[in-house]
């Protein structure tokens, strides 16, 4: 009877943590297998190496690195629209800070998102 009752527990416990983390154990909400995300950062139409930050709130975010052609992948984005600040060569400040005037919406399925950003407003 008491490993009956000690299974029991066991098997809730593992179902309550698959409902709360998600059957594939994400914690970033709105995670949607198969989502991507690509893009391209420019600043004055060239490349900019670097990492980029979709921020959720202040303090959670989820991003990627940007390659030595200005290109990114991030596989199984959340969906939302999330404030966006960038770091790399030649980034203006004002798009690397939480202050960003960058936004960008993700949606399920393939998105595209291409900055093209600029030294002067």
């Amino acid at each position: 009877m008491l490993k009956l009752v000690s299974l029991t527990v066991v098997v809730a416990l593992v179902a309550t943590f698959a409902v709360v983390l998600g059957a594939d154990g994400n914690k970033v909400p709105n995670k949607k297998a198969g989502s991507k995300l690509t893009g391209v950062v420019t600043v004055d139409g060239q490349p900019v190496t670097g990492r980029l930050f979709f921020h959720v709130t202040e303090d959670q975010f989820f991003g990627g690195r940007i390659d030595e052609d200005g290109r990114f992948v991030i596989n199984k984005p959340p969906r939302g629209t999330f404030r966006v600040t960038i770091e790399g060569n030649r980034v203006p400040e004002r798009f690397t800070s939480l202050d960003s005037e960058l936004n960008g919406r993700i949606e399920s399925g393939e998105n595209v998102l291409d900055f093209e950003l600029a030294t002067r407003d």
